[in-house]
């Protein structure tokens, strides 16, 4: 039978289960808690089907104005934008397992306009500051000189000026989802590489930082993306470079089922992965890939040692760090610009480049052994206004213990 007249025996089935009432058989559509891409969808097969199957049929979706953009063996699923048609097809479809809206996501960052370089300070140290100064230069960060060397740290963001004087040529262009032209034209991503891995503002200084963009220059981007860019970063590591990585996603998304299982599929595969916790002052599983088990989910702290007013909270949080008036890398005419942002996109990076650091200082392990390991540097119980349900577990790297 032709694709046409299949089709169409699908709509007149379609038609008949209305009538008779018999809609349940229809695979459901997920709900969505954000705004979505018009006509994008995600959508898992189950074990048992053939990818290749489902590819030869949307093949012939793309005659039907539907066209896949992403296929990923490692998650069983693809993405695209689907005709009324297409997507009924698929919804009938004993081969498929979930279905689920693209939606669009944004960063977890606030922007201000002050200096600072405490946050270094506050992770190599078991005792409150003595200052609450956000803005003095004089602050000492404790390090091993190993410094995170021979580990790639992923940033999945906005994309990075890998020309910044803070990356002293460790910063190479990895690739771009979504069309966007190599670069960073919003700044996020280059701010987020200088806490992780920058001479001066940097955890992990001597980590190397490969900028994966999935984020326009007003800073959205699509969840399809960010499951491509996991994907792709995983396999680069795992088949390609063989070095230990970590990825690093200071970004929030709808809660999705997919996103949170590539993150999953990552980690098994042995890539470390961090992500923010968000800024809505609210539960850490409102938005993805901070909710996905398999990563690190990651608070924000202030200078005086307090949760963040905006940091999402709750038992999925595995880890605070400073967050509040962060200096560092930044775009702009020259490759020595800076800005202070703060954010749960800021306190991220801390720990992607302390997990960097640990992999180089003591050899890479299993992302859940890399997580007790820095929850026994981490001074328990210091911070204020943690809920009871929540880690109240403070970044370190042990320097100084």
């Amino acid at each position: 039978m032709s694709f046409r007249l299949r089709l169409a025996a699908l709509a007149l089935a379609f038609v008949s289960a209305v009538q008779a009432g018999t809609l349940g058989s229809l695979v459901q559509i997920k709900a969505a808690k954000g705004p979505v891409v018009p006509n994008a969808y995600i959508v898992t097969l189950k074990p048992s089907a053939q990818l290749s199957t489902h590819r030869d049929i949307l093949r012939t979706f793309q005659r039907a104005e539907s066209d896949v953009k992403y296929e990923w063996a490692s998650l069983h699923a693809f993405a695209g934008t689907f005709s009324d048609d297409a997507l009924l097809a698929l919804r009938q479809s004993d081969d498929v397992a979930a279905i689920e809206p693209d939606t669009v996501g944004g960063v977890d960052a606030l922007m201000t306009q002050t200096d600072a370089i405490w946050n270094l300070q506050r992770i190599s140290q078991v005792a409150k500051l003595a200052s609450n100064s956000t803005t003095a230069r004089n602050y000492m960060y404790t390090y091993d000189d190993s410094a995170g060397a021979g580990v790639d740290i992923y940033v999945v963001d906005s994309g990075v000026n890998v020309n910044h004087t803070e990356f002293e040529g460790r910063a190479s262009w990895g690739t771009s989802f979504g069309g966007y032209p190599v670069g960073d034209g919003f700044g996020h991503g280059t701010h987020v590489a200088g806490t992780a891995a920058g001479k001066t503002f940097g955890v992990a200084k001597k980590a190397n930082i490969i900028a994966v963009r999935i984020l326009s220059n007003n800073g959205s981007g699509q969840m399809s993306d960010c499951v491509a860019a996991i994907d792709w970063a995983t396999q680069q590591a795992t088949t390609l470079t063989f070095r230990p990585s970590v990825i690093t996603i200071s970004l929030h998304f709808p809660p999705s089922d997919v996103l949170d299982a590539a993150v999953t599929n990552a980690v098994n595969a042995g890539v470390h992965l961090t992500a923010s916790a968000g800024n809505g002052a609210s539960s850490w599983d409102t938005q993805s890939p901070g909710r996905a088990a398999a990563a690190i989910t990651v608070g924000a702290t202030d200078i005086n040692d307090e949760m963040s007013y905006y940091s999402n909270f709750g038992a999925g949080v595995d880890i605070f760090a400073p967050g509040d008036s962060i200096l560092s890398s930044y775009i702009g005419s020259s490759n020595n610009e800076t800005v202070v942002m703060s954010g749960t996109s800021m306190s991220t990076p801390h720990v992607a480049g302390l997990v960097a650091y640990l992999v180089g200082l003591e050899g890479n392990k299993p992302t859940s052994e890399i997580l007790a390991r820095l929850k026994e540097f981490s001074p328990d119980g210091i911070l204020t206004g943690v809920p009871s349900d929540t880690n109240n577990e403070l970044a370190d790297n042990g320097a100084t213990l």
